[in-house]
């Protein structure tokens, strides 16, 4: 009785979801797609289009969640995620099919993912880098212990106390080898000292760091790491991991073993102490990470002594402010968000133009492209993330220059042949209304990720050709026309199907890849009520 009664319950839900499309559909629709996908933790995404008689697309906007979150719910056992994908006709008549494997991401919720290797993820830059060409600590333990203390000699100046504020004591001696081992890396030995002298500051707006309290060795050993290890649903491929200020400093990752969180602040960003440093940087060195960065480290100082220090310096100088009891300090530690938008470069507030575009830019991206002129791109030593939409075509002969590893273009006609052997390109989208040629591909040498889904690809072949490709995005018929040229492309992790594919074609599509449907996937066909 279970299964075929978990059966009909799906069926009537879906029927009930197929009604709701129904009855929000434009005059004179003659087929309509529905997609929602829910996780576990509640987040979801949905696209939806109808399509009319003369066969324009139209975006529909139904919110279907509830619906889905009933589904979800009546999957047993609870999926960590479900995708639903709805055929609906004017005549009553609905298809569906509903899978755990099949992921409409937030990040990309046009095209459906399956991924064929999770354990196969692109290899971050960082990975790439060379190790610090000066492998010596810059901080002086000696020094950080004297600093610590005469910040808090001056704190209670500031605050007209007779005693100083009193840390937590240090863990004994033999309790801290045994933490500091759990780590698995080496601390600097000037944060060594210092929790010689104190287990942390009791994060009570002391906030000896800066903005950042100063976290407790027990929960540094517990929780070492701001780990973003990532997965293909974070569409890792796309964008790049920007550079820190002064470049080689920080490695070009999201996250690394050898950064070992010490401090958190209220906007829940992570002061690290860095034991894997760029070419340029020093081991030790502290860097923030997490909570508002979004694809970069941030330098902060080439020791905790100096971080310190700074601090010293800025209560000496008078750069604090008393609010409410506390004691805010103008240390001119670098603040995320500020930092991060020094790298961006949107073309929308500067005239739709990148004249005067600084060298430290690492992103551009332009939403009115038509014209402009990218000769300022050949010239971006640090350039890694381009996006350009527009109605008509571009020269894009100058970004063959640029340190590019994602690029992004929707216009209304491409040509990509000017991107011909470029060196380090690892990600490319191309989207246009008017057909493309890509014999270009081929000659990428790292090319990783690439995108089609949105494009009338002219010949198949160049695609078919492609080695070390990881991820590849295609509508049913340009996978068809792939297949039908014998590409294997071993080399995949994760797939996608773009365009407004069949229930039928979505399970044929993923058959192919997996021999056989995934437990968990159906296919589910119906009638809803056509006049509700």
């Amino acid at each position: 009785m279970g299964r075929h009664r978990r059966e009909a319950d799906t069926t009537e839900l879906l029927s009930g979801m197929a009604a709701r499309v129904a009855e929000n559909a434009p005059e004179g629709w003659r087929r309509a797609w529905a997609s929602v996908h829910r996780y576990e933790n509640g987040a979801r995404s949905s696209v939806m289009q109808y399509e009319l008689a003369d066969g324009e697309l139209r975006d529909g906007g139904v919110d279907l969640f509830k619906e889905a979150g009933a589904l979800f719910f009546a999957t047993k056992p609870w999926p960590d995620h479900l995708t639903v994908e709805l055929a609906v006709e004017p005549s009553g008549e609905f298809e569906a099919v509903t899978s755990r494997s099949l992921i409409r991401t937030q990040y990309q919720p046009d095209r459906l993912l399956l991924v064929l290797k999770p354990d196969v993820l692109p290899v971050e830059p960082g990975d790439e880098q060379e190790g610090p060409a000066d492998p010596t600590f810059a901080g002086d333990p000696d020094e950080a212990v004297r600093l610590l203390r005469e910040y808090f000699r001056l704190r209670a100046e500031i605050f007209e106390e007779e005693y100083e504020e009193e840390l937590p004591p240090p863990l004994d001696e033999a309790t801290r080898a045994e933490l500091m081992a759990s780590l698995g890396v080496a601390l600097p030995p000037d944060l060594v000292a210092l929790y010689g002298v104190a287990n942390g500051d009791d994060g009570e707006g002391v906030n000896i760091f800066d903005t950042h309290s100063w976290i407790d060795l027990e929960f540094a050993a517990e929780h070492p790491h701001h780990r973003n290890d990532g997965d293909w649903t974070d569409d890792p491929l796309t964008g790049a991991v920007f550079e820190a200020t002064p470049p080689g400093k920080v490695r070009r990752s999201m996250s690394r073993d050898g950064w070992i969180v010490i401090g958190v602040n209220e906007d829940g960003d992570f002061l690290a102490v860095d034991m894997d440093p760029g070419p340029a940087g020093r081991p030790g060195q502290v860097i923030i990470i997490g909570g508002e960065y979004e694809g970069a480290p941030v330098y902060v100082a080439d020791s905790v002594t100096t971080l310190l220090r700074r601090q010293v310096e800025a209560l000496e100088r008078g750069d604090y402010e008393l609010d409410h009891g506390r004691l805010f300090v103008d240390a001119e530690t670098p603040r995320t968000v500020e930092y991060l938008e020094s790298f961006w470069w949107d073309a929308d507030d500067h005239g739709d133009s990148l004249t005067g575009m600084p060298g430290e830019v690492q992103r551009v991206t332009a939403w009115k492209a038509d014209g402009i002129d990218l000769e300022p791109a050949r010239h971006a030593p640090l350039l890694r993330d381009v996006v350009l939409r527009g109605q008509g075509a571009l020269d894009l002969s100058p970004l063959r220059d640029a340190p590019l590893e994602s690029l992004t273009l929707e216009l209304g006609s491409i040509d990509p042949t000017p991107l011909s052997g470029h060196p380090t390109l690892r990600n490319l989208t191309l989207r246009s209304r008017q057909p493309v040629e890509v014999a270009v591909l081929p000659t990428l040498p790292r090319l990783q990720g690439l995108d089609l889904s949105r494009a009338e690809v002219i010949d198949m072949e160049p695609v078919a050709n492609l080695e070390g490709l990881l991820f590849l995005a295609l509508t049913y018929e340009q996978w068809v026309r792939l297949w039908e040229l014998g590409a294997e492309l071993p080399s995949l992790a994760a797939v996608a199907l773009g365009g407004n594919p069949t229930p039928n074609q979505i399970n044929e599509w993923t058959e192919h890849f997996t021999g056989t449907l995934p437990d968990g996937q159906e296919k589910h066909t119906g009638r809803y009520d056509a006049r509700s």
